[in-house]
């Protein structure tokens, strides 16, 4: 048996009920529910984490590459300048390091 530590949290009667509700739908406790959707959520952020995400991000990149260099030819710089201010505004930069 894998050794288990006894912690006590706070949590409102609402967000309580809801937790058990849901695992009752999934026949875990919902203490195991709880564990199980902190630790998903903590894995999800370390993005991109399939080999499939990685593929789908090159995609995105080579398709958005491919069309800026389309408008760049075409004489429209200013609006890839003005899209690159909006996903400013919707994304934060990248790291430096990258």
């Amino acid at each position: 048996m894998s050794k288990t530590l006894s912690k006590h949290i706070r949590i409102e009667a609402e967000h309580w009920k809801r937790l058990e509700d849901a695992a009752r739908e999934r026949n875990v406790s919902p203490n195991q529910l709880l564990v199980e959707l902190a630790t998903g959520a903590l894995d999800r952020s370390r993005w991109p984490s399939t080999d499939l995400e990685i593929i789908m991000v090159r995609s995105c990149v080579f398709t958005a590459q491919a069309v800026a260099r389309d408008m760049i030819a075409a004489g429209r710089q200013k609006e890839i300048d003005e899209i690159g201010k909006l996903i400013d505004t919707v994304a934060p930069p990248l790291p430096e390091n990258l």
